[in-house]
This record gives structure tokens, sequence and C-alpha cells, in this order.
């Protein structure tokens, strides 16, 4: 950009007027998409400060993801320690607790096949 500005510079001393504009048109519209370019590079949705936003949020996730493993490890857990002493009643509360998508007058039913 600066040697494309400096060799029209040396050209403006044996142009006439009409080459004069056109070559202030031309860096002109150079200068305004380099402006554009670094600004968008800085402060865009894809630019360097949205860069460090995300980063941030995705160590947030990354935080709560290990914390919900680790709740439902302990409810696997909890679930498989019931299941081996086959009592289904016991089984049946528990999913209605820790899940809640069974009422308590419903019945859990387990067909072995």
């Amino acid at each position: 950009m600066i040697r494309f500005c400096l060799n029209y510079w040396n050209l403006l001393r044996k142009s006439n007027l009409r080459q004069f504009s056109f070559y202030i048109t031309v860096v002109s519209v150079l200068f305004v998409l380099n402006f554009f370019s670094v600004t968008n590079l800085f402060s865009s949705s894809r630019g360097i400060t949205q860069r460090n936003n995300y980063v941030e949020l995705i160590t947030e996730n990354r935080i709560l993801l290990k914390s919900l493993i680790d709740i439902n490890n302990s409810l696997n857990i909890r679930i498989d320690s019931i299941t081996k002493d086959k009592d289904y009643d016991l089984l049946d509360q528990v999913i209605r607790e820790s899940l809640g998508y069974l009422a308590a007058e419903d019945h859990l039913i387990i067909l072995d096949n």
C-alpha cells in the first residue's frame, strides 16, 4: 500500500489533473478498504475482542459440563446399586424422585423376556 502510494506520488509530478483525480480516487478507496478491514479484525462479530468472550464462555461451559457429568455418575451409581438387589418398588421410587417424570400413583412395569 505504501509502495503503491509512493509510486503514484512520484507520478503526480508528471501527470495532469485527470490522472491526478484518478490516482486520488484509487488511493482513497484503498485507504477506506484497509481501514474497514482493520476495524473488522478487532471489533466485528468474529474479531479479536469477541474471541476473548468465547474463550471465557467455553471455560464456563466446561466447568458446567464437568459438574453435570459428576451428578450423572452419582445418579448412575445409585441406580446401579438399587438394581442389584432386584427391589423394583424401590427402583420405581428412585426413578420418580430423581427424574421426576412419573407421578406417585404411576407404576413401573418391568417385563423379563
